[in-house]
């Protein structure tokens, strides 16, 4: 997947991208929305990856609580 590829190299905002994008071709990826919850936790866009981690959460993934909580942590 180019987004996590983009992820690993440190371009964030293109993981974001891609991500996205994958999202738009098919919105109940769930892997994606994680993905993506991921990269927006890095470039510290905490309210997006709360919103993202949630969706992935509700689309059946099995969620970390302890990634859940760090994420709510940092929205505080």
């Amino acid at each position: 997947n180019r987004g996590i590829v983009q992820s690993v190299m440190g371009n964030l905002q293109k993981s974001v991208d891609d991500f996205t994008k994958a999202i738009e071709l098919k919105p109940g990826y769930g892997e994606a929305f994680y993905n993506r919850a991921i990269a927006y936790f890095n470039l510290k866009n905490y309210k997006n990856a709360y919103q993202d981690i949630i969706v992935a959460k509700n689309s059946g993934m099995s969620i970390e609580p302890s990634l859940l909580n760090g994420i709510k942590k940092n929205l505080e």
